[in-house]
């Protein structure tokens, strides 16, 4: 970790801007790929809920209440806009 700050400390700030639209790129991807996961989970866990509901019984007007409030929620993250992340200037 010294050498990592003390190397912070010699890089000039032409250099930094050298590497700026790098790391843009890599957090942009690790960003998207982390989005991509959770949508991949919340549909899974979707789906089990789902199945639940088909054996519910009684409690089953509740949970598909309940189920319709997170797909609404879910679509409405899909829908919105994804702020810009980092520019590559």
């Amino acid at each position: 970790m010294k050498h990592f700050h003390a190397r912070l400390r010699t890089w000039s700030s032409p250099t930094c801007r050298d590497w700026h639209p790098q790391w843009a790129d890599l957090v942009n991807a690790s960003l998207l790929a982390l989005e991509k996961e959770s949508m991949r989970r919340l549909d899974g866990l979707i789906g089990t809920i789902e199945k639940l509901i088909a054996s519910a019984g009684q409690e089953a007007p509740r949970i598909r209440e309940d189920m319709e409030r997170l797909e609404e929620l879910r679509r409405r993250l899909k829908r919105r806009r994804r702020p810009a992340l980092l520019s590559r200037a």
